[in-house]
């Protein structure tokens, strides 16, 4: 998801297509669970208030690594801007493991209760 003026929209969408379950047209079903994630390109209270109520967003321990490090050269802060999103399902356990330069983020896990 990019980080420039679309970022409303697009998250306006997801929490769209994750209350209606495919097959479903414009019905949301209450028992449906929906499980977005990934890179979302900003920060957990942004993404939390943008999708709205009926969304929870992975709290990361306040210890945790960044979920996108940026070496020292590249002029770049480090970032938290990989998160698990549930809809119809619990969420715990939230943690971020480091991936010692295997790709540019490291992993957000987390457990869903459905």
């Amino acid at each position: 998801m990019s980080g420039d003026q679309r970022r409303t929209r697009r998250l306006a969408h997801l929490a769209e297509l994750a209350a209606t379950p495919p097959g479903h047209a414009a019905v949301a079903l209450a028992v449906a669970a929906a499980v977005p994630l990934g890179d979302f390109d900003t920060d957990r209270a942004t993404v939390a208030s943008a999708l709205g109520t009926g969304f929870t967003v992975a709290d990361l321990p306040s210890d945790s690594p960044p979920t996108r490090p940026h070496t020292s050269g590249s002029g770049s802060a480090s970032e938290w801007i990989d998160h698990v999103v549930v809809q119809g399902a619990g969420l715990s356990s939230a943690a971020v493991e480091t991936m010692d330069g295997l790709s540019d983020h490291n992993l957000v896990r987390a457990t869903v209760t459905v």
